[in-house]
């Protein structure tokens, strides 16, 4: 799969004030080239914030409402998305770096060349998603929905989708290999064209009530 990283300027403007970003995206106007640090959105609306170009490092946004924005050639550094909502926004050219994600919600979000590396993503909700381009790893995304989405050129390692749901998500050419897929909750078809070690292959068929007996 070809990459494409995020596109930063060397060097960015920097923001000490977070109501900047309430304001520019209460007005829907542009947030372009600016440098965050160590602040905090926690609880605020950030509704169809447009943002571009602009790097967010130890900033805390637990249970901002983030729905209908644009994310594009941004990065998050040791960030808290917590319970954030990201409902129906755009991310292009964006990476998630060690980040706490904890029951965020990316449902009906479209992510083209997202990178999410060493995140904690239990219980994220990706219904609905449509992702091209997306790589996620070292990351935990234990009892993760993961329904009816649409991937292509996604790439997986170390990846924990314990327990996950992933109901009406075709699966075909998935790597899983590398990660922990204990307990998911497929119908059986999601599976198919997969890519599974044998151990996993024994775990997913005792799921789908399989009963394999040694001769």
């Amino acid at each position: 799969m070809k990459w494409a990283n995020p596109k930063l300027k060397q060097k960015l403007e920097h923001c000490f004030d977070p109501i900047l970003l309430e304001k520019q995206a209460e007005q829907e106007e542009k947030t372009m080239y600016q440098q965050f640090v160590l602040l905090e959105w926690a609880g605020k609306s950030l509704e169809n914030a447009d943002v571009t170009g602009c790097k967010f490092s130890n900033c805390r946004f637990p249970g901002a409402n983030c729905a209908h924005s644009s994310f594009v050639d941004t990065v998050f550094i040791n960030c808290d998305f917590s319970n954030v909502d990201f409902q129906d926004c755009y991310f292009q050219r964006c990476s998630f770096l060690q980040c706490r994600m904890v029951g965020a919600d990316f449902s009906q979000s479209m992510i083209k060349m997202v990178l999410f590396q060493e995140n904690n993503m239990d219980f994220v909700n990706f219904d609905h998603l449509q992702a091209t381009g997306m790589r996620i790893e070292e990351t935990s995304m234990k009892s993760s929905h993961i329904i009816q989405n649409k991937w292509k050129q996604v790439e997986l390692k170390q990846v924990d989708f314990t327990q996950a749901n992933f109901l009406h998500t075709m699966l075909n050419g998935m790597d899983f290999r590398k990660c922990r897929i204990d307990g998911i909750l497929v119908s059986g078809k999601e599976l198919k064209g997969a890519v599974v070690d044998r151990f996993q292959a024994s775990e997913l068929a005792r799921l789908l009530g399989i009963i394999i007996l040694e001769e």
